[in-house]
């Protein structure tokens, strides 16, 4: 920088601004390698861009000078061409941003969704009535009583499950399977 240089106290706010939301991206996606959830950032910028507004205008003067260029555009005769330039490029760069930002989802609402329903309480076969809140897994038994078959009936129930569920239900039990994409609602 060339001696004597001072940035202008506009161009300082917004360092500032720009400095603690690249900081935040930095620590958290970065370093931490933690996702910072968008909401929970916006919220933070809110505050701290009204804290900063708070601190570069907490004296009259320092008002003053924060908002001279704003100033100098809008009222100084000399700069009519930069002004219009503005005041075409502002509205058109937050529109492409909104517009870019708030493209509507094709989700289907989580508050709709009903993913299965809730099971019965009881069902009837081959001529007898099961009430299912009463009923016992009867191969719980043998986890303690035989171990050996115990294991070998979950291997087999997992294998059930690879080959008729994991594909929409996936191999972690969470709705993403490879077909889960294809599935409105998922």
């Amino acid at each position: 920088m060339p001696k004597g240089f001072i940035i202008p106290k506009l161009a300082q706010l917004f360092l500032v601004i720009f400095g603690f939301y690249f900081g935040f991206i930095l620590l958290f996606d970065i370093i931490l390698q933690q996702v910072i959830p968008e909401s929970l950032l916006t919220m933070y910028m809110f505050f701290i861009t009204a804290g900063v507004f708070m601190v570069f205008t907490f004296t009259e003067e320092s008002a003053n000078e924060l908002v001279a260029p704003i100033k100098a555009l809008a009222e100084d005769p000399k700069n009519k061409k930069l002004r219009i330039v503005a005041l075409i490029s502002a509205p058109l760069v937050i529109g492409i941003f909104v517009f870019f930002k708030m493209q509507p989802s094709l989700e289907a609402p989580v508050e709709l969704r009903s993913i299965h329903p809730a099971p019965p309480t009881s069902f009837k076969a081959f001529d007898k009535k099961f009430d299912l809140t009463k009923l016992n897994n009867p191969y719980r038994e043998l986890e303690k009583e035989d171990p050996e078959k115990f294991r070998e009936l979950v291997a087999e129930g997992a294998d059930i499950y690879i080959s008729n569920c994991h594909f929409c239900h996936g191999d972690k039990l969470d709705g993403r399977g490879h077909y889960a994409a294809g599935l409105n609602p998922l």
